[in-house]
């Protein structure tokens, strides 16, 4: 989901040589070390079984496709100094010259991070890229670029600064990642930004397919991506069933990516074609087959069974937990806890929450022992692995008690809170003790009374949708 960032040349399309049949399962494509190209495409699975292969002496026949020698596509591609795979020039597959011609001219090729091949930039978009929509990354890739435009300023930075900016996009080990990377950067290659995938490796937070974009982009290294939206893709076209999470499906997605790689001068605009084509037409739900360069080869297209591939995982039921939240307020102040580094808001400062209303009870005592506590409207959030409803519990001090925990709770000025690291539903919620407090002051409404909505009801349950780490 992720856009054009460079631009090359479209080959020309050359339609897949005829050949003689051949008896391999689908998804596997043969790979011409000389020149660079593969000898076809692949077939779609016969009508007579569901397993996504092709069975009999007929399937790849039917196509015109000639398959390379099995010792042939096993053969590991060398590798150059520094540990890119490096592929001379020469035509690229059908496969690969039909991807980089729709993006050439259907690609996306104005966001922000594309007008750059600096390794710095294109790291942290790919990391902010993860699991994260284009339009969401968009204003926070901005700021953040604008508030460390190279590797050594984010180096530098508290991680507390790097969290603030960071706040609301979720998945927030991805920023604590980041700001070690930096710093790994810094220390091992003196500022100087590794482009190879190996090393790229090394950085928290780089998988495999992570190092292969960057490296891809930035030294034009032949290395695979394998990101959901290219999952998707290759499942489709290649009819690759089975859940692509598993072990063996995904095994078999990497090979079958590897053997489409395109000449080292054209894997940038390959490489952001495959996302782009995933996250526009071969989309999970209502794909745009009618639109897709590769529809005349898709195996799941030709035989009617789009919705099949990949296959579906088993679903889980969501575990349901709850906490109780204590929002101690003492003026414009509010009473915050830095959560722990790992786990749910990593880092991130939040409410002191409990497993129970007692022991919420006992740590109001704390602040003013025997205070009344006004109890909010419930909040419920739905994470990546479970969801929670808060349960907010309202006190109100007369005069601000000593810090007595150390140095992970802090008195915050509800005038602050929108430069705060503090996560999105937390953020939420202060802005609307924020706005009593206003409301309050100029005699609107009576401190700790929630805000009726516009329809005059109280506020309901909030159901919004966040991210565990």
């Amino acid at each position: 989901m992720r856009t054009n960032r460079w631009q090359s040349g479209a080959p020309p399309f050359a339609p897949a040589p005829g050949g003689s049949a051949a008896q391999e399962p689908t998804g596997t494509i043969g790979v011409d070390r000389t020149g660079g190209g593969l000898t076809g495409a692949v077939a779609a699975p016969s009508h007579s079984r569901r397993d996504g292969r092709n069975h009999g002496a007929g399937g790849h026949a039917a196509f015109g496709i000639q398959l390379a020698p099995p010792a042939l596509r096993r053969r590991d591609p060398r590798r150059a100094q520094g540990g890119n795979v490096v592929r001379q020039a020469g035509r690229p597959s059908s496969f690969a010259a039909r991807i980089i011609a729709w993006q050439a001219t259907h690609g996306r090729q104005d966001l922000p991070w594309q007008s750059s091949s600096d390794p710095y930039r294109v790291w942290l978009a790919e990391i902010m890229l993860q699991q994260t929509q284009v339009a969401t990354v968009i204003p926070y890739f901005v700021r953040f670029c604008a508030r460390f435009p190279n590797v050594a300023t984010l180096a530098a930075a508290s991680i507390d600064d790097v969290l603030s900016l960071w706040a609301g996009l979720g998945y927030y080990a991805r920023a604590r990642n980041l700001h070690a990377g930096a710093r790994q950067v810094v220390e091992r290659w003196g500022g100087r930004f590794p482009t190879d995938a190996d090393t790229l490796m090394q950085l928290p937070g780089i998988g495999r397919s992570t190092a292969g974009a960057i490296a891809a982009f930035c030294a034009g290294a032949c290395e695979p991506i394998l990101d959901g939206n290219v999952k998707r893709v290759l499942a489709r076209h290649f009819a690759i069933a089975g859940d692509p999470r598993t072990a063996a499906v995904e095994r078999r997605l990497w090979e079958q990516a590897r053997s489409l790689l395109p000449p080292s001068a054209d894997m940038a605009a390959y490489t952001q074609g495959l996302m782009d084509l995933g996250a526009t037409l071969c989309r999970h739900r209502a794909p745009r087959c009618d639109e897709c360069p590769l529809r005349r080869t898709c195996a799941a297209h030709r035989s009617g069974r789009v919705d099949a591939f990949p296959g579906a995982k088993a679903r889980r039921p969501v575990p349901a937990r709850r906490a109780w939240a204590l929002l101690a307020v003492h003026g414009d102040r509010v009473l915050l806890q830095r959560r722990p580094p790992a786990g749910l808001w990593g880092g991130l400062y939040a409410l002191p929450q409990f497993t129970s209303a007692a022991q919420l009870r006992r740590a109001a005592d704390e602040l003013d022992p025997g205070a009344a506590l006004k109890v909010m409207p419930a909040r419920r959030h739905v994470f990546t692995h479970f969801s929670l409803t808060l349960l907010p519990r309202r006190l109100d001090l007369c005069a601000l008690p000593p810090a007595g925990r150390g140095d992970d709770r802090v008195w915050l000025s509800l005038t602050t809170i929108d430069s705060a690291p503090l996560p999105a539903p937390v953020l939420a919620l202060l802005r609307e003790v924020a706005a009593e407090s206003h409301a309050a002051a100029s005699g609107a409404l009576a401190p700790g009374k929630a805000q009726p909505s516009a329809s005059g009801s109280m506020p309901r349950a909030t159901r919004k949708r966040d991210t565990m780490l």
